[in-house]
């Protein structure tokens, strides 16, 4: 079979969109809003995390909670941004109640001036 192997989808679409941060912006070090809709029918998403990658952070490495809400145009997560300088990256997971991946990760590189 063809495509991508993420089990059987409801025909219910998903509604990811990260407003901000905008990739490559840069983000000061006070507590910074992750602003967004993550929509999706119950059943399609267990939870939803968002973790964090670069020069203070060498691995992957999850911030805040689990969400298990769907959020519309409203606050996903609270970044508190590293104090090292440098290049990073946000992942946004989305998990199933089956604890595998609904789709795959998006990625939001920011700088930390």
């Amino acid at each position: 079979g063809g495509g991508p192997a993420y089990g059987n989808l409801p025909t219910n679409v998903i509604n990811v969109q990260i407003n901000s941060p905008a990739p490559g912006s840069n983000v000061g070090n006070a507590p910074f809003p992750i602003l967004g809709t993550i929509d999706f029918a119950p059943g399609q998403v267990q939870y939803y995390r968002f973790l964090i990658q670069g020069p203070q952070f060498p691995d992957w490495t999850v911030i805040g909670e689990p969400h298990y809400s769907p959020v519309v145009n409203g606050q996903l997560e609270v970044l508190y941004p590293p104090p090292t300088a440098g290049g990073y990256q946000l992942m946004l997971e989305l998990y199933n109640p089956g604890g595998t991946l609904v789709q795959q990760p998006i990625f939001i590189p920011f700088n930390v001036p």
